[in-house]
């Protein structure tokens, strides 16, 4: 998927006039975020979204832990 997000994301940069290699350097840098198209977007904000959760969740068990260790 990465592979084809990286494409969509160049094409359609490209496709609303910038210079292919600016876009091509841009891409690299990974600047071009928000310029894929609407699926493969909601894909890497999907993704982040449940690793942002899962984080949190596991800060929550660290700290439930060692609350627990604590009182023990």
């Amino acid at each position: 998927m990465k592979a084809c997000l990286i494409h969509c994301r160049l094409m359609r940069a490209v496709a609303v006039g910038m210079d292919p290699d600016e876009a091509a350097n841009k891409n690299a840098r990974g600047q071009l975020v928000g310029y894929g198209c609407e699926a493969h977007e909601s894909k890497v904000r999907a993704r982040g979204e449940r690793m942002a959760e899962k984080r949190k969740h596991k800060a929550a068990a660290k700290e439930e832990f060692k609350r627990r260790k604590t009182s023990v």
